[in-house]
């Protein structure tokens, strides 16, 4: 007579194979989603703001003057996050 086979030694192993398995599958989802997205934030309507929405690749203001910059030049519209008079850098 033979022994049973022992698969219970297999369950931690393909448990976590499946674990992995979903979470990958699941981020992959997440990161398509939130790829194309066009705005991650948006302000509520009734709120009043100088912010509008801020996606990942624009950002849209309504009259925004930035605390540091000494020209106090006002946003209005939306602006690639990446255009140089929106993002301050080391050399100026």
């Amino acid at each position: 007579m033979q022994p049973a086979p022992n698969f219970g030694a297999r369950l931690p192993r393909d448990l976590a194979f499946r674990c992995v398995l979903v979470c990958t599958v699941l981020a992959c989802i997440l990161y398509f989603v939130a790829f194309v997205t066009p705005n991650w934030i948006e302000l509520k309507p009734e709120m009043e703001s100088t912010f509008l929405r801020l996606g990942l690749w624009t950002a849209c203001f309504k009259g925004y003057l930035h605390p540091e910059d000494y020209v106090s030049k006002a946003y209005y519209g939306c602006w690639y996050i990446y255009y140089p008079s929106t993002t301050t850098s080391a050399a100026g």
